[in-house]
């Protein structure tokens, strides 16, 4: 039993050390400025797909710049509230040795599905319909 809880602890560590190191790249490449974040959905279609606007959202919140973050996409928000979560209760099970530590709750998948289908029909909705676009790069082609 021991021996499964540390190597879930182990396993919930180097997890978080790849959640780190993939923040770390994301930061350098988009500092770099390097186009690896071109949007097939922005680029062909002249839709906003649900993650959007989400580097512009990183950096403002960065600057402390809640408010824009808010503007430039606020799916951000609830993604990183479902990824704490979701490591809190990793920690939680890996710490208590328990087998199922890493499993995603289902509801939390559903919640996720869902709200990714929302905020993907409402922003370009919203935009298509009403020509309110908040990040500002799409409403002159649809006007």
């Amino acid at each position: 039993m021991e021996e499964r809880r540390k190597n879930l602890i182990r396993q919930f560590f180097l997890m978080n050390a790849g959640v780190v190191a993939v923040a770390a790249a994301f930061v350098l490449i988009a500092f770099l400025n390097l186009p690896i974040f071109d949007c097939v959905s922005y680029r062909f279609f002249h839709l906003y797909c649900p993650l959007c606007g989400g580097t512009r959202a990183i950096f403002a919140l960065l600057e402390l710049d809640v408010i824009g973050a808010l503007r430039y996409n606020s799916f951000i928000f609830y993604l990183a509230f479902a990824a704490i979560f979701y490591d809190v209760k990793v920690c939680v099970g890996a710490f208590h040795g328990r087998a199922d530590a890493f499993a995603m709750p289902k509801w939390l998948i559903w919640l996720t599905a869902v709200l990714f289908a929302l905020f993907l029909v409402g922003r370009n909705l919203m935009m298509i319909a009403w020509g309110v676009d908040p990040i500002g790069d799409l409403v002159g082609y649809w006007r």
